[in-house]
């Protein structure tokens, strides 16, 4: 049966005999693409966002952690800034009309 991540998620698996149906995906990037729309429509009261200093998953649920991530962030663009700035990069990189 082709891969349907909905449907995948109800079928019912007994833990004491065949899996009763097999779901194929054409390949491992259309899995991936299929579970990750799934994942976007799965309703939840909260965002999460990986901490890659921690190396953890941290939700975030208040308006505290928004602003301080946001924080954060603005902290990280400054230094990309201003090392661009030291290479000599004009001030908007993304422009590639002014190369």
């Amino acid at each position: 049966m082709p891969f349907d991540p909905a449907r995948a998620a109800v079928q019912p698996y007994p833990i004491t005999a065949f899996q009763p149906i097999y779901f194929l995906a054409e390949s491992f990037k259309d899995a991936k693409g299929k579970i990750r729309q799934y994942a976007t429509e799965i309703p939840r009261p909260f965002s999460v966002h990986y901490n890659s200093y921690t190396e953890s998953i941290e939700v975030i649920n208040n308006k505290e952690q928004i602003v301080n991530m946001f924080r954060m962030l603005r902290g990280e663009m400054d230094i990309l800034y201003d090392a661009l700035k030291k290479l000599g990069v004009p001030n908007d990189p993304t422009d590639e009309t002014s190369s």
